[in-house]
């Protein structure tokens, strides 16, 4: 038969005055049977000791809780992609023909802590090219996410379409899909770091070059930088 527990041992011998060896000989019901033996043959006071002494003990064994336990939300981080689920593939030269109908979808599953904010997306052509004091000649903003959390089922989905909103040259283009919890006024992130951006290269031909593939990426457009340190010089 198992030896009772020290904490039983200690209840036990509170209520019936038995010896500690006494119960690790015999547990569970023939305790029992001796805690109600030597109570029967007991004094009211002396019963009233032993149950003081079995109250005492065991609240002494005992944990006490007074107030539900404060758990301080996670910290906020910055949202990221993951590489893999980028559509179309990041390493293939997408391809648009001037004065034909376009449908081009850019998606990408990000991941991120938000601390209760929206997370914003922009589709930017060739950014680093600065027009008229912002980062990007022109610029397709994407529905906010929700506020999410590392324990979300899943990666949610950032995609942006772009149908011709804009007209292209001939030639190399970058489309840069960016995510961040807040923008400024020429499309840099309001936080340092506060980003992730997936860029995807996009060959302009002419309607009727259907053969203007592959191109060399290095004609694309120099970056002139990227975004200046919040809250510095413009």
């Amino acid at each position: 038969m198992p030896r009772c527990p020290p904490s039983f041992q200690r209840i036990v011998t509170a209520v019936s005055g038995l010896d500690r060896r006494q119960i690790d000989a015999s547990c569970l019901a023939t305790v029992a049977k001796r805690v109600a033996r030597s109570s029967l043959h007991a004094s009211p006071m002396a019963r009233g000791f032993q149950l003081f002494g079995a109250i005492a003990t065991m609240s002494a064994a005992s944990c006490l809780i007074t107030s539900d336990p404060h758990f301080e939300p996670p910290p906020g981080t910055a949202p990221f992609f993951l590489p893999d689920s980028a559509t179309p593939n990041l390493g293939e030269v997408q391809q648009i023909f001037l004065n034909e109908p376009v449908e081009k979808i850019f998606s990408a599953r990000i991941q991120s802590e938000d601390a209760e904010s929206p997370v914003a997306s922009s589709l930017y052509l060739d950014f680093g090219t600065r027009a008229e004091g912002q980062m990007y000649p022109d610029e397709i903003r994407g529905a906010d996410l929700a506020a999410g959390s590392w324990n979300d089922e899943e990666p949610r989905l950032v995609s942006i379409t772009y149908t011709g909103q804009f007209p292209l040259t001939e030639g190399c283009h970058r489309f840069s899909l960016m995510v961040a919890h807040d923008f400024d006024a020429i499309g840099c992130p309001i936080e340092d770091g506060d980003y992730d951006v997936q860029t995807w290269f996009v060959h302009v031909c002419l309607a009727d070059d259907k053969d203007c593939l592959p191109f060399n990426p290095a004609t694309c457009p120099d970056i002139v930088r990227f975004c200046p340190p919040a809250g510095g010089s413009q």
